[in-house]
């Protein structure tokens, strides 16, 4: 299966980077690449739904939860499917990569 390739936009709609999906033997491999995030804590996971309208991008939907766990990685009751660890960045970065695989 071809890699999918989906931009990234900030809550003005301005694209910032891109995820590239690529099925795997162990799930799903998502790179990252962003420019411009700003310090702090800077979430990812996967919502229901592919439509992702700024500024509050509620047209997501909820984390895609197929297995009705509970929110968080670290939750005993939990995770959603749809879960993936925070970013964390301690300074401006004006580069981001990063790669992730999800549990099959």
């Amino acid at each position: 299966m071809q890699p999918i390739v989906v931009s990234l936009d900030n809550s003005r709609g301005e694209e910032i980077g891109e995820a590239t999906l690529s099925e795997t033997n162990k799930g799903v491999q998502i790179k990252l690449q962003a420019e411009g995030l700003s310090p702090g804590i800077h979430a990812i996971h996967f919502h229901e739904k592919g439509l992702c309208e700024p500024p509050a991008f509620q047209s997501a939907g909820p984390h895609y939860n197929p297995y009705g766990k509970e929110h968080g990685l670290e939750n005993p009751h939990g995770p959603h499917a749809g879960d993936m660890q925070n970013i964390f960045l301690q300074i401006k970065m004006a580069m981001l990569k990063r790669q992730y695989t999800t549990q099959g």
